[in-house]
């Protein structure tokens, strides 16, 4: 189960003793699991002011757990991008989460901010008695950096039976001025993974990190690290932390209601305006359900450059796309990063995604630029069908359902006039849900949580299922 919300505020005083809730979103969880909630998006912020965003399950944030702290230092490059992610244990109840912000130190500037951004949830049951998720909270300050690896969190991921997991790992890293800092997922033997680089060139921003990676495993305990190494920079000062998330999905190979895909990218861009292929990736998509794509990567950047990211989804030869800028806000940065989710509604075939890159400005110098990054699609199916008798009875759509999302009033349009025999709606567990008020034009959903809902409609011994999702009111 995956929902996804679009937020924007404009010029809210966050100077505030508790946070700000930007977004309050309440979920209606079917089991035991995990929960992986995530935030992203733009802010402005004045000169002289840290703006402190986050995702949390309580409505204040949680220190230090990777919270994201934007910076201006002068007024002409106030825009940042900001995400966070945190993984919550839940059980079957409602649960809420919300996207906060504070400005929390460093104010002398207004104290206003705005921000544009989504929060996405994704609900991952447990399965039996195995754990489907297996994660780290990090929070470390101080800690010694130096030229040889150090252990910031180890991860052991215990598999019944043989699956593929997907490694993630997001978080905030704090260094000295002109420091240069890899961070690292490894396996036991210290064998690399995947690796993402970090160059500091002023304290008080805490750069971010987002690495992805899949592997295919054999059943057993399997051990993954977290670690970093000071390429360049002070090798004694304990004046370094790094705040964020280490976690593994799991996804069972026997499981095709789940599944995920992943492919990391080199690539070089050489020319101004020249959109170039950076990567592509397919999954074989075997029911309708829902995919959600996740982009990340660096690049190396000047001030006054801008790197654009699109991202282009094909789906039975429907196609959607969207995108994702980066720059840098400081004359000697040299990385920036870049990040970028999006859910899509897919049908049983073929999912092809392109990811291509262009860099604009021809102003910075950052030519020839060094662009790495990953590529995530994970799939879950819709449990629509939920007996072989249903499947066969399913036909092609006769009516029309609408408005969605709804909040209220769901109405049926049957352009062929056939009286309607049964309607049912059922959770996505199969669950029937009977307390609904049938109405001459459709029915009153207004009782039922926010999620997503399976409409069956029966006329003459035929029956279509529509999927609609429940939202609550905007105020």
């Amino acid at each position: 189960m995956m929902w996804q919300y679009d937020f924007e505020v404009r010029e809210v005083y966050v100077r505030t003793d508790t946070s700000c809730q930007i977004l309050k979103k309440t979920i209606q969880i079917p089991s035991s699991g995990y929960v992986i909630a995530r935030i992203e998006g733009l802010c402005e912020v004045s000169k002289n002011d840290v703006i402190t965003l986050g995702v949390s399950n309580y409505n204040q944030w949680s220190a230090n757990f990777g919270n994201v702290g934007c910076v201006s230092f002068d007024s002409i490059y106030t825009k940042h991008h900001f995400q966070h992610t945190m993984v919550y244990k839940v059980d079957k109840n409602d649960h809420t989460f919300y996207a906060l912000a504070q400005n929390w130190t460093d104010r002398n500037g207004t104290g206003i901010f705005s921000a544009k951004g989504q929060m996405f949830l994704e609900f991952i049951p447990d399965e039996q008695e195995e754990p489907m998720v297996f994660f780290k909270r990090i929070n470390i300050y101080p800690i010694v950096l130096n030229d040889t690896v150090k252990t910031l969190e180890t991860l052991q991921v215990s598999l019944q039976k043989p699956g593929k997991v997907l490694l993630s790992a997001d978080g905030r890293l704090y260094s000295n001025p002109n420091d240069e800092i890899e961070i690292s997922i490894l396996l036991s033997d210290f064998s690399t993974l995947r690796k993402a680089d970090s160059y500091h060139v002023h304290h008080k921003k805490l750069n971010i990190l987002s690495m992805y990676t899949t592997l295919d495993l054999p059943a057993g305990v399997h051990t993954f690290i977290l670690a970093a190494t000071k390429t360049k920079g002070n090798q004694t000062t304990a004046n370094n932390a790094y705040y964020g998330t280490f976690y593994a999905t799991v996804f069972p190979e026997d499981n095709q209601d789940v599944l995920t895909k992943s492919v990391s990218f080199e690539n070089v861009a050489s020319q101004y305006d020249d959109e170039n292929l950076l990567s592509e990736l397919s999954m074989d998509i075997p029911s309708k359900g829902t995919v959600y794509v996740l982009t990340t990567g660096q690049v190396d950047i000047r001030l006054n450059d801008q790197f654009d990211i699109r991202v282009k989804a094909d789906n039975n030869n429907f196609t959607e796309e969207f995108s994702a800028s980066c720059q840098t806000t400081h004359i000697d940065e040299e990385i920036a990063y870049f990040n970028r989710k999006q859910i899509f509604e897919v049908e049983a075939g073929k999912f092809d995604v392109a990811i291509y890159g262009q860099m604009t400005g021809n102003t910075g110098n950052s030519l020839p630029s060094d662009i790495k990054g990953d590529v995530v699609i994970t799939f879950v199916a819709d449990p629509v069908i939920s007996s072989v008798k249903e499947a066969s009875e399913q036909t092609a759509l006769r009516n029309v359902v609408y408005p969605n999302p709804v909040t209220n009033q769901l109405y049926i349009r049957n352009p062929e006039g056939l009286n309607i025999d049964e309607l049912i709606v059922k959770d996505t567990r199969g669950m029937v849900l009977s307390n609904l008020n049938q109405t001459a034009e459709g029915l009153d959903v207004s009782s039922l949580p926010e999620g997503m809902y399976i409409l069956s409609i029966r006329q003459e011994n035929k029956v279509e299922y529509h999927k609609f999702f429940k939202s609550t009111p905007s105020f």
